[in-house]
């Protein structure tokens, strides 16, 4: 049976990752942005009302907060997601067990399939991202 979304609500910050600079390669992240990427605190809020879960990503960059992106789903119905770089990403929210799983089919136009994993440990969750072949972990902390 899968984690209630409530689980999930509330703030979030990165705590820690590894394998950063390969998973955004492998994404297609210019090299130009792989510094302020990983220079970047990036802060979570996730809340959720009536099956709509609202996913909100603040970056903070030497400590200037940067614009927030939010997206708005329902788990199983496709959405266009806005992944932070003014590109739109087709996506679907499900459950795989007690994980929260986003899944981008087609992420390049290539067949490049993207999912992230998300799994509550406590007052962290752990999401694991993968992209072909590369993966990378992220911790994030409970605020």
């Amino acid at each position: 049976m899968p984690v209630a979304v409530a689980m999930f609500s509330g703030k979030w910050k990165y705590g820690s990752g590894e394998n950063h600079e390969a998973f955004m390669s492998a994404i297609g992240v210019p090299k130009e942005l792989h510094q302020f990427a990983s220079e970047t605190v990036f802060y979570i809020e996730c809340r959720e009302e009536g099956g709509v879960i609202t996913w909100a990503t603040t970056p903070e960059y030497l400590g200037a907060k940067h614009g927030t992106v939010t997206n708005v789903f329902r788990i199983g119905e496709e959405i266009e997601e806005d992944t932070g770089d003014g590109k739109k990403k087709k996506c679907v929210y499900t459950w795989d067990g007690d994980k929260l799983v986003s899944t981008y089919p087609d992420w390049d136009g290539k067949g490049l399939k993207v999912t992230m994993s998300r799994a509550l440990e406590g007052d962290s969750t752990s999401t694991v991202m993968s992209a072909g072949d590369v993966t990378c972990t992220v911790v994030y902390l409970r605020c």
